[in-house]
């Protein structure tokens, strides 16, 4: 009964050594997850490589948002300066067209 019970408690103290190591990786994997997201202490800050390497995959998202959102910005603009132009491209060629109306008709040759 005691042989019994002192190969139980080694049964449990190793599944206890093994839940420990397992817990010991999976916190060693978190880690590297989450150094991927907000970037790691030792990255490298070389700045020709990608900004998600040196500052993480959410600084990475974050930089290429505020482009996006730039680019955005400047094509919005540049949409509304064409819709300008052509309104007064539109209004040239009214004008022109009023002109025109107003101009003494010629009397069709006679030969």
């Amino acid at each position: 009964d005691l042989v019994e019970r002192e190969q139980q408690l080694k049964r449990k103290q190793d599944r206890i050594q093994d839940l420990n190591r397992l817990l010991a990786a999976a916190q060693e994997r978190l880690e590297a997850r989450v150094s991927e997201l907000t970037g790691s202490e030792n990255a490298p800050q070389d700045e020709v490589l990608p900004i998600e390497l040196r500052k993480g995959l959410v600084a990475g998202l974050e930089e290429e948002e505020q482009l996006r959102n730039q680019e955005f910005q400047e094509t919005d603009r540049l949409r509304r300066d064409l819709l300008k132009v052509y309104q007064k491209q539109l209004d040239l060629v009214q004008e022109v067209s009023k002109l025109t109306r107003q101009l003494p008709q010629q009397k069709p040759a006679e030969y």
